[in-house]
């Protein structure tokens, strides 16, 4: 009995290798086309459907849609292009949906001399436009630029579309939002926002109908902080939070958690050597129907440029975050993906990096593949041998490795051992628990609120691995403890503290 237990296991290991079987990195170069940059990709019966922007070799001025039909291979069958002599089109991030039965929906940001417009098109499966549908503004009239920035499929088969719009003035935006039916044709829009430049990046659907958008807000001193917004079906405000610090923050993505619960992720700033590009540390949050925070947790070194893309959630509860890093100015930027359990602890992490002569290692969107695997799509910057952007389209397994339990130019990377110390209960009511390496040195904990204000420092003599704090006449909210020394800092844990 146990020989046949064994053998089963054997197979059932040997098909989940061979279903995984095919791995990829590569770079495309589209006829008649001198640079690309992809945004959006989905598994297709055949292989892989991924678009890009591009621009061709009449003088690179037209910036056109490119779209790209691979086997599973990554070996390009079909090309088109949509654009226009006359104007630009931007397609958007993660915005290219299969519609069964009649092809391929994606939004795009079409420029006509200073105007900027919406578009959601829809393409055969030879990636001819069936049809194309023009969102204007219909809430002022006098706009000058509406910016789509990424788009999801409702449960009825609606498009949701988010992005900005911008006034006369043209130097702010309002967060935007467009609902359109299964044929393109729109139900409703919706702005609304503040004096300050305000965008949506990213959308869910609770499975109630209502939906949650992730975006930003930039004040007049220039420091970006996170967003989240819950809306009914039709647009209206339900809650908003801003998250955030007093530096540069990015911008939040969303998923919904398996629970019904919302998941966040973004990477939170904590220096700022120059206005707008800080170093920061990755972070995912998991915030109740009502926006209040279940748990919070940080993972990994603060790097510069750190930003999550895009999140997925898996059957299974666990989820799947892809983004970008850059270890240090002047130094290339790679891709990432990392994998958290359902309570944000980490299971794996891997970076990704097309060749070492590529400066900029770049991923705007991923799927889960039909073999349970993953499918990025991005770009890659080159210096050597000349100047170069290309898309770039990269298949791994469900560990994120490129082959079988390996990686192709990355280095897998455990968080848990940057991780220098711990934090329980969190959340917390009254009191918690800091743990941390023994030293034979003082060490020093700082904590601090979400605008960056010292709430206490806790001296730890050498010789102490555990503390506990008083935390019960902190006011309910997201903190950071510091661990440091004398000369650098040693690791940092967010934690959570709610009374009700």
């Amino acid at each position: 009995m146990k020989g046949i237990l064994l053998l089963i296991t054997v197979l059932y290991w040997h098909s989940v290798i061979l279903s995984q079987s095919i791995f990829f990195s590569r770079i495309y170069e589209p006829p008649e086309t001198y640079w690309s940059w992809g945004r959006s990709v989905i598994p297709t019966d055949a292989g892989y459907l991924a678009i890009s922007i591009g621009a061709g070799y009449d003088g690179g001025s037209n910036r056109n849609i490119i779209l790209c039909f691979t086997d599973l291979e990554g070996t390009p069958y079909l090309w088109n292009n949509i654009g226009n002599p006359n104007c630009h089109y931007y397609p958007s991030h993660g915005s290219l949906h299969h519609i069964e039965g009649k092809g391929y929906a994606l939004t795009a940001t079409l420029e006509i001399d200073s105007l900027r417009i919406g578009k959601l098109i829809l393409v055969d499966y030879s990636g001819d436009m069936r049809w194309s549908k023009t969102f204007s503004d219909d809430i002022t009239g006098d706009t000058t630029a509406i910016i789509l920035r990424t788009s999801i499929l409702a449960n009825n088969d609606d498009f949701i579309i988010v992005g900005s719009l911008y006034g006369p003035s043209g130097n702010n935006g309002n967060y935007f939002i467009i609902r359109a039916d299964s044929s393109g044709n729109q139900k409703w829009q919706n702005s609304f926002g503040s004096s300050a430049n305000e965008e949506l990046r990213s959308i869910a659907e609770m499975p109630n109908g209502d939906l949650v958008f992730g975006g930003y807000q930039v004040e007049d001193n220039l420091i970006r902080d996170p967003v989240v917004i819950r809306t009914d079906s039709n647009g209206n405000i339900i809650w908003q939070k801003v998250f955030g610090g007093v530096y540069t923050d990015a911008s939040p993505k969303i998923a919904i958690a398996n629970d019904s619960n919302i998941l966040i992720g973004f990477a939170q700033g904590y220096s700022e050597p120059v206005i707008g590009l800080s170093y920061r540390v990755l972070t995912f949050m998991k915030l109740d129907v009502f926006g209040d925070t279940i748990w919070c947790k940080q993972s990994g070194d603060t790097l510069l440029g750190n930003f999550v893309a895009k999140m997925i959630v898996l059957d299974n509860g666990n989820f799947v975050a892809m983004g970008t890093t850059q270890i240090e100015p002047n130094v290339y930027s790679r891709a990432f993906l990392y994998k958290l359990t359902d309570n944000g602890d980490s299971l794996w992490y891997k970076r990704y990096l097309y060749t070492t002569q590529t400066i900029t290692n770049s991923i705007q969107d991923f799927e889960l593949a039909n073999d349970n695997g993953f499918i990025l799509c991005g770009g890659i910057f080159t210096e050597t041998p000349a100047f170069a952007e290309q898309m770039w389209l990269l298949k791994v397994d469900s560990n994120g490795c490129d082959t079988c339990g390996t990686g192709v130019g990355i280095r897998p990377w455990n968080i848990s051992e940057y991780l220098s110390f711990g934090i329980y209960p969190n959340p917390s009511s009254h009191s918690m628990n800091i743990r941390y390496p023994l030293s034979e040195t003082r060490n020093s904990i700082f904590i601090y609120d979400m605008f960056g204000r010292l709430m206490d420092e806790i001296i730890i003599p050498s010789g102490q691995d555990e503390n506990k704090v008083d935390v019960s006449r902190y006011r309910d909210g997201i903190y950071v403890a510091v661990l440091r020394n004398e000369e650098k800092t040693l690791g940092r844990e967010m934690f959570v503290v709610k009374k009700k």
